[in-house]
């Protein structure tokens, strides 16, 4: 059926004109049917819209309704029955070109380019930014007391961390920042961390260190700064998990079987 504006409409009903059958359908057809549509709105769902048919798309963006593309789309996938993900994934697309840009699960994960995330941001894409900053560890702080502090504890499997760390004092000449790769394979193992550092000290070397602790199934990673740097000094440090066999989804062979 050809759309039919407000004006076309009224003329089919005009006095002294008979309507004819088609004109009622038009008329119909121009308006909203809740189940057929599937358009509502209520006050406790507030706009509801479902798609119709066999369509995955619900709603589609038109520079002018009369163009033959939808500038976007926003499409509910089919959850093809996958038992990890009852529900279908919300899809932001470009019509003209099929790609879809965002995808939205009910996994709580978000994907740039990808259709079905496999992580919690999965880009499939380049990414530029401006800086970056690891958020795995809640408390980013620890005394500069020359003292051992856990930065992250209860460890098993196989890890490996990211850390940026910094400390010093004003105007006293002592200043410290580390870059560290912290890789370990079970506690008690053939464990490493890569430093790279920075410091600035007149005297006593300033200097954040790590180190591996605990046992085999269940280890800790420490820091603390090499010397006292007095009260209420901080040492600011940020953590970016690089691998977690529980998260990476490790097969189940390379765990121990007694500790998985």
């Amino acid at each position: 059926m050809a759309m039919k504006d407000r004006k076309t409409l009224k003329n089919y009903f005009l006095k002294g004109k008979q309507p004819l059958e088609a004109n009622f359908e038009n008329l119909i057809d121009s308006s909203v049917n809740k189940i057929d549509d599937g358009f509502s709105k209520t006050e406790d769902e507030g706009l509801m819209l479902s798609n119709i048919g066999e369509s995955e798309k619900i709603i589609s963006f038109y520079e002018d309704i009369k163009d033959d593309f939808a500038q976007w789309a926003i499409n509910l996938n089919k959850s093809d029955n996958k038992p990890e993900d009852p529900r279908g994934a919300l899809n932001f697309m470009v019509p003209e070109t099929g790609n879809t840009v965002l995808s939205l699960t009910h996994k709580n994960r978000v994907g740039i380019n990808q259709t079905d995330p496999a992580y919690d941001l999965h880009v499939n894409r380049l990414i530029a930014s401006g800086g970056r900053v690891g958020t795995f560890c809640e408390d980013s702080e620890i005394p500069a007391d020359g003292k051992w502090y856990r930065i992250i504890q209860n460890l098993n499997y196989c890890q490996a961390f990211e850390i940026v760390a910094r400390t010093g004092i004003r105007e006293t000449g002592k200043h410290s920042l580390l870059h560290a790769i912290a890789v370990s394979a079970y506690g008690r193992s053939n464990s490493r961390i890569r430093n790279t550092g920075a410091r600035y000290s007149f005297w006593r070397p300033c200097r954040i260190q790590l180190r591996w602790t605990g046992d085999t199934f269940n280890y800790h990673l420490e820091m603390r700064c090499r010397q006292d740097l007095g009260p209420g000094t901080k040492i600011k440090y940020y953590v970016t998990q690089l691998w977690s066999d529980e998260d990476m989804g490790i097969p189940a062979q390379f765990r121990d079987s007694d500790n998985s």
